[in-house]
């Protein structure tokens, strides 16, 4: 067995064991296939090498991702600005803005925003 992944008792899936600036975390890799974990737990181990860790990115909610991008756009002076918050806020927003950003798929985003004459159905997640 890899070092650093490990089994709860009273568990399936296999949960990995990583430091990261010194803090030790352990998190569900959320598969109880060991090979599955393993890659997991190297995908993790490149992510904290190449400084692309960022602990709860599966938790950002669209809406949040927008608004940081959009608070960028202002303070450096883009001169769109004001048509992207528009577009952001009159468009976007009501059909994606509470729905986590791990969740958006070429096949949700269709969901939400179909081509041109195509029939908006509901996405399957709930945010």
């Amino acid at each position: 067995m890899p070092r650093h992944l490990y089994r709860q008792v009273g568990s399936d899936n296999w949960r990995a064991r990583f430091t990261l600036e010194g803090t030790r975390v352990n998190e569900s890799t959320g598969t109880a296939l060991l090979s599955e974990a393993k890659a997991y737990l190297e995908r993790k181990r490149t992510e904290i090498r190449d400084g692309l860790h960022a602990p709860h990115a599966g938790q950002a909610t669209v809406s949040e991702i927008c608004l940081s991008k959009l608070s960028s756009d202002r303070v450096n002076g883009l001169d769109s600005y004001s048509t992207v918050e528009g577009r952001w806020r009159l468009h976007l927003e009501p059909l994606l803005g509470g729905v986590r950003a791990v969740h958006i798929t070429p096949m949700c985003w269709w969901v939400h925003c179909p081509p041109a004459g195509g029939e908006r159905q509901q996405c399957h997640y709930k945010p």
